[in-house]
């Protein structure tokens, strides 16, 4: 499930430009950390980031559970930021410099 609607006609590139920051959230359902890890994250990347600055991904685990296997996640709330350098964020995303840092929003902000 992708928090952003997709204006690509089928058979175009879906691959975003390479300034764009891709983002992975696993969550388990609504549980009250995924939802705030949810929210935390949505703040933050409307806060640093242009709206066409950043995708985001979600994937539930109790609806996907072979994703989480494939990236090998333990724990939910869980990142992952897919633009390279490649990093994961375990927790609700509450520790805000925390993520801020991890995520380098202070030198994407325009």
């Amino acid at each position: 499930m992708s928090t952003k609607p997709s204006d690509k006609r089928p058979g175009q590139d879906d691959s975003p430009p390479p300034d764009v920051l891709q983002l992975r959230l696993y969550v388990t359902g609504r549980s009250p950390n995924s939802v705030r890890a949810l929210t935390n994250l949505r703040a933050m990347c409307g806060e640093w980031l242009a709206d066409d600055g950043w995708q985001l991904e979600v994937v539930d685990v109790f609806a996907d559970p072979m994703r989480a296997v494939e990236d090998k996640i333990l724990v939910t709330p869980t990142l992952l930021k897919l633009t390279p350098p490649i990093v994961q964020i375990i927790g609700d995303l509450s520790q805000r410099e925390t993520v801020v840092a991890a995520l380098d929003l202070d030198r994407r902000k325009e």
